[in-house]
């Protein structure tokens, strides 16, 4: 679904919440809410620093034109984590790739040679974070690796769109134009153990990517994309939940 390591969580729990905003013991997430949660990996106090890789650094499929406020994102997934108490750590997306990619290249050496067992020439995110974090001189309690992904949303109602846990009033689209099924942007999170294994991952809906213009009766991006703080805060909350707790709080 657009980011590296999501074939190999086959041991992981998949779990498709659906909540109703208003639902007074639980959290405040409008639309269906998809994430992935190892069993006994709930967040607990022991965990304490984190490393935040740059955003789209796993992903391997990235959109064009989704990059433009990737600084706005990880600043406020930065204010999330240090809302629980989490200090993180981060690197220069520039460094990270040549250690990413020299961290690959080192896996697969010892494959070929047999030093490893492994025979896979496939080599995921969470196969390389023990040597990346070698490389940094880093011992975080977490790898958290987010990535901005096209998905789709869908109409729920007049000019009503839902997808990934949120719900947006949208007015510039145009049902008979659109087909149904809306492209929409969304943050995926995914968090490791230092060891590599997965822990969570999760989707949270930012915006709707695209706008209508009508003389030209064609999608263009829209020109406010990603300018609205307080859909990247409800997005990014959602796509955490419910690492941190099931009474977690979502709100736009």
């Amino acid at each position: 679904m657009g980011s590296i390591g999501l074939r190999k969580i086959a041991s992981i729990m998949l779990v498709t919440v659906l909540l109703v905003m208003g639902c007074a013991s639980g959290p405040r997430i409008r639309h269906k809410h998809e994430y992935t949660l190892s069993p006994g990996q709930e967040h607990h106090a022991g965990l304490v620093k984190a490393l935040l890789i740059p955003i789209n650094a796993t992903n391997e499929k990235p959109v064009a034109g989704l990059d433009i406020a990737n600084d706005r994102i990880t600043a406020l997934i930065v204010s999330h984590l240090e809302s629980k108490g989490i200090s993180v750590e981060r690197v220069e997306p520039a460094k990270f790739k040549r250690i990413f990619e020299a961290a690959q290249e080192s896996v697969l050496a010892d494959r070929k040679s047999g030093a490893s067992g492994v025979v896979s020439a496939e080599v995921e995110f969470e196969d390389v974070i023990p040597a990346i974090l070698e490389e940094l001189e880093q011992t975080p309690d977490l790898v958290i690796a987010p990535n901005v992904v096209m998905r789709s949303a869908e109409y729920q109602g007049t000019r009503t769109i839902a997808w990934d846990g949120v719900k947006r009033r949208e007015t510039v689209y145009d049902l008979n134009m659109s087909g149904g099924g809306l492209p929409a942007a969304s943050i995926r999170i995914a968090v490791h153990a230092k060891d590599g294994s997965a822990v969570f991952s999760g989707y949270g809906g930012l915006e709707p990517v695209f706008r209508i213009d009508r003389a030209l009766e064609k999608f263009v991006m829209r020109e406010d994309l990603f300018q609205d703080d307080r859909n990247l805060r409800e997005g990014i909350c959602i796509a955490f939940y419910p690492y941190f707790g099931m009474q977690e709080l979502c709100v736009r």
